[in-house]
């Protein structure tokens, strides 16, 4: 199974990502970074890497893996989680990266948490993405990638049985047709076949 974790520094999206890029698209996706990087903070991931380095990762999958390299999927591959995690309004994506990205940046984002509760509102969101643009899909695949390649670094067995479940219940779907996505978590569900307790 193919792990995406050789860009833990932006000089490593540098060395692998710039020469491919026209320079004002560079520029975009370095600001990016840096604004994500700021708006993140000291937020850290469950295995203890701050959590810039996820981004990094789903800039990789979506770059060299699916080999997308569109001006918005890729900006929006940095700034997925702002506005879910750190607060800062979908108006300043759009202020700072314009429409496009805001759009997909919002259908990435949970909603209506304090209405429906975490839970009922996840599952909303997931049910909803069977609707969502190509480009859409692609950032939120890669981002699922990034989060169950090491699903054993989740800190108990149970918390890694209920994400590989949900990863194979709302987005192993959305990967059909997609041949990068679709042969990815093809051998990804063998390689955690072991965590396979999925009701039916």
């Amino acid at each position: 199974m193919q792990v995406f974790d050789g860009w833990k520094s932006w000089l490593d999206v540098e060395s692998g990502l710039q020469a491919s890029l026209e320079s004002a698209v560079w520029q975009e996706l370095e600001q990016a970074f840096r604004y994500a990087e700021l708006c993140h903070k000291d937020q850290m991931r469950p295995n203890g890497e701050p959590y810039w380095m996820h981004l990094l990762q789903v800039l990789e999958v979506l770059t060299d893996g699916a080999g997308i390299r569109e001006r918005a999927a890729m900006l929006a591959a940095l700034l997925h989680d702002v506005v879910e995690d750190t607060g800062h309004p979908i108006a300043e994506i759009e202020d700072k990266f314009g429409g496009e990205v805001a759009r997909i940046v919002d259908w990435v984002t949970i909603k209506d948490i304090d209405i429906l509760g975490k839970v009922r509102a996840k599952e909303k969101y997931l049910l909803d993405l069977k609707q969502a643009p190509r480009e859409v899909l692609q950032v939120k695949l890669c981002d699922r990638i990034s989060n169950t390649q090491k699903l054993y670094e989740l800190p108990d067995t149970q918390r890694q049985v209920d994400y590989y479940c949900q990863t194979v219940k709302y987005l192993v779907p959305l990967a059909q047709g997609q041949a990068f996505f679709e042969d990815w978590f093809e051998v990804w569900q063998l390689h955690y076949a072991h965590l396979n307790q999925c009701e039916n």
